[in-house]
């Protein structure tokens, strides 16, 4: 939140893997809604979610970051992907 946002970088945990685990967990939900309802509604409700989350995170959220925690932050997008998830990597030597 905004108002009780951290003083640090997190990158430990879930982070580890992904950078948006938090929005991850929303798309499998809306993944997992969309093949129970099996209806368009459901189905276009779930794209303009991450549509907008999408937009969210490369408009707003990764530009704030990079301002606010500067080459941290640069590395940190260098070693772990924005979506899917993957075994972290090591920084280049």
């Amino acid at each position: 939140m905004p108002i009780d946002a951290p003083k640090k970088l997190v990158v430990q945990g879930p982070f580890r893997y992904t950078r948006n685990p938090m929005y991850l967990a929303l798309f499998t939900a809306l993944l997992a809604w969309t093949l129970l309802y099996q209806t368009i509604d459901v189905l276009l409700y779930s794209v303009a979610v991450v549509g907008a989350v999408n937009l969210f995170v490369i408009g707003y959220e990764e530009p704030y970051l990079q301002r606010v925690f500067g080459p941290e932050y640069d590395e940190y997008r260098a070693r772990v992907p924005r979506w899917l998830p993957r075994p972290p990597r090591q920084p280049d030597a």
